[in-house]
């Protein structure tokens, strides 16, 4: 993938960002695929979950949001697939 697709295939990542940190949670929805999963691959992670789970698990987190937005993510790959953090 060249520059430029890297950057577009980045923009819902902005996007999702954005949705975090206003906590608009239709939004969210929005931006993620139906086919969404998220894949935790650390030794003691989160489970894999669909898109729901994982709204849902940032809805829970309510006023502690603002500190978790200010922790600086990776993010060393980006495909056609998705990216890593």
């Amino acid at each position: 993938m060249g520059e430029a697709g890297a950057v577009a295939a980045l923009a819902p990542v902005g996007e999702l960002g954005r949705c975090l940190a206003q906590q608009d949670w239709d939004a969210m929805r929005h931006v993620l695929h139906e086919e969404f999963e998220f894949v935790d691959n650390r030794a003691v992670g989160w489970p894999t979950q669909d898109s729901e789970a994982f709204i849902e698990r940032y809805q829970s987190l309510g006023e502690h949001m603002d500190r978790l937005l200010n922790v600086a993510a990776d993010v060393p790959r980006v495909n056609q697939h998705g990216i890593i953090l």
